[in-house]
């Protein structure tokens, strides 16, 4: 059954600020809690992301960097079984901890989410892609 929940609150929107809070802090290991074990990401630019690579590359970045969330909002969410999308738009900018200039970006991205057992969701696969300037 697909239920849309388009503009609710609800349990995606919750995994997706769990995974902004915990990449503002800076905690490597509370983002990857967050995601399923066969997580892949389709970063712009870049080859996917799955596995202990995309471990590694995640870990490199929060702790690399000093990320702000300018904006984070939830546009809309779909649930099917225990599949989910949620999509969203975010403004944000990070700064290397190593010195040297901020990075500003904004764009649109998708989550799938997938409910695990004992109900818990999961970031299954993300994609995003910056706006052109």
């Amino acid at each position: 059954m697909k239920t849309k929940m388009k503009g609710q609150s609800n349990e995606l929107d919750a995994l997706a600020d769990m995974e902004v809070e915990a990449m503002a802090r800076g905690d490597v290991d509370a983002y990857l809690a967050l995601l399923d074990e066969e997580a892949v990401f389709l970063p712009p630019g870049l080859l996917p992301k799955e596995g202990a690579e995309l471990h590694n590359w995640m870990r490199q970045f929060l702790t690399g960097f000093t990320i702000e969330w300018i904006q984070f909002t939830h546009d809309e969410a779909y649930v099917c079984n225990d599949y989910g999308y949620h999509r969203y738009t975010y403004k944000w900018r990070f700064y290397p901890k190593s010195g040297g200039e901020e990075i500003m970006a904004q764009g649109k991205g998708l989550h799938i989410m997938r409910r695990r057992a004992g109900g818990n969701w999961k970031l299954y696969c993300e994609i995003w892609n910056a706006n052109p300037a």
